[in-house]
């Protein structure tokens, strides 16, 4: 709020299209807290809300691609977690670099399971680069547990040539 507030004071323009993402993150994020499944297409809609939002603030630093295949768009995803890698994305990989960087989020079907992925170009696993607890996680492992037993997974790897990549696999349902 106070980006948006210093926006509108310096550039009226910009400010009334971070007042339009700001309202399009909560659009999209206020019914998600309440359920126990979605859609995720809104899933999607709401990381980029999100993302938009950032962007506000990152300015040019932060770029973003979503590439979902339409097939996936009524597929079953656990609210808020997408959001929760993507948040994590930028708060540990990118803020910390200088030059901020991309984000992607990637959705296939591949072989009766949904496959979400996360990546950034940011800094990496280095340890010095984060000061996060490992919450957030540590939430994403034990929400896909207690939804989809050992037919779940969260998977972390690092990105080439910089960055981290997290992939969520589960089955694929409709939402």
């Amino acid at each position: 709020l106070a980006n948006v507030r210093r926006l509108y004071r310096t550039d009226p323009d910009s400010g009334a299209g971070a007042i339009a993402s700001l309202m399009l993150y909560l659009k999209a994020a206020m019914p998600q807290l309440r359920r126990e499944t979605a859609a995720l297409e809104a899933e999607l809609d709401l990381v980029r809300a999100y993302l938009e939002l950032f962007r506000m603030r990152m300015g040019r630093r932060l770029t973003y691609s979503i590439d979902a295949a339409p097939a996936v768009h009524g597929a079953e995803f656990p609210p808020m977690l997408l959001l929760t890698l993507v948040e994590n994305a930028v708060k540990h990989g990118l803020e910390p670099a200088r030059g901020g960087g991309h984000v992607a989020v990637t959705a296939t079907a591949r072989g009766g399971a949904l496959e979400v992925g996360v990546t950034d170009n940011g800094v990496g696993f280095d340890a010095t680069a984060s000061s996060g607890t490992g919450v957030g996680l540590t939430n994403v492992r034990r929400q896909l547990q207690a939804r989809y037993g050992a037919a779940a997974t969260l998977m972390l790897t690092a990105a080439e040539p910089r960055g981290a990549a997290a992939t969520v696999v589960l089955p694929l349902r409709s939402a």
